[in-house]
């Protein structure tokens, strides 16, 4: 994604214009960007401008993380996390791709100083 693409995408999600940020990133998630990827997965995780689909949600980010991309790699660790917690049978597999998920981050040093400053 070049800078003036994030620039946009950036000042629509702030002001909640969440279609307009969808209609910038889908046609780049389809071309691999994984930066574009990581938006379209998040929205579609949280149902931000689009139906919340948490299944498509991390499939998105998993061809973010294949691409190499150790944030996304941060944020689907924080997704299967957070199945793993409000679910009422802990699944013992989404625990461990939480944790192979947030080891691949690290190793690729992507973590920015807001993701670690969370504690997540």
């Amino acid at each position: 994604m070049d800078s003036k693409t994030r620039q946009e995408v950036e000042t629509a999600d702030a002001a909640d214009q969440f279609v307009a940020v969808l209609k910038r990133v889908r046609p780049l998630a389809q071309e691999g960007d994984v930066e574009a990827l990581r938006w379209l997965a998040r929205y579609t995780a949280l149902g931000l401008g689009t139906e919340m689909d948490v299944e498509a949600a991390t499939e998105l980010y998993q061809r973010a993380v294949n691409a190499g991309d150790g944030e996304t790699a941060y944020e689907l660790g924080k997704l299967y996390r957070i199945q793993y917690a409000e679910g009422e049978e802990k699944n013992q597999w989404l625990f461990d791709k939480s944790v192979e998920a947030f080891q691949f981050a690290a190793s690729k040093d992507k973590l920015t100083e807001s993701s670690s400053a969370e504690g997540n």
